[in-house]
């Protein structure tokens, strides 16, 4: 059995591959850009209809024959700026429309500074993030 690396994946019909491409790179800084404008290119992929709720991160790597549809999503946009602590792209992504998949405040608890995990927590609280979430 083959295993493709997240990422690769047949060109076939699939019309969300590049958008899938094109949100990852950015959530990931691929290839590196200069940081503020993260956040431009953000609203621009969210202004061509990227999906804000596209999970970018999987439970495993895709077999041969397989899609990301095949795979249980465990990271979305909204993980990966709270983890990187950009309060600017967490803001955006929840008036977006991000939804949250539990674990956020968690992870803002302590995630870059005080004043930042402070922010992103706000913000989450004020998405109905679950104070009791397990994850």
């Amino acid at each position: 059995m083959t295993l493709l690396a997240i990422g690769v994946f047949s060109p076939a019909a699939d019309p969300t591959e590049d958008q899938w491409t094109r949100m990852f790179e950015l959530m990931y800084d691929l290839p590196r850009s200069p940081k503020d404008s993260r956040l431009e290119r953000l609203k621009t992929l969210i202004d061509q209809g990227v999906d804000v709720n596209m999970a970018i991160g999987f439970d495993r790597m895709a077999r041969e024959g397989e899609t990301r549809a095949d795979l249980r999503g465990t990271t979305w946009p909204l993980d990966v700026a709270v983890q990187q602590a950009r309060v600017d792209m967490v803001n955006l992504l929840l008036a977006k429309g991000a939804k949250l998949h539990g674990g956020e405040l968690a992870r803002a608890a302590f995630a870059g500074n005080q004043d930042e995990s402070l922010a992103m927590i706000t913000a989450l609280l004020l998405a109905r993030a679950d104070a009791n979430s397990r994850c």
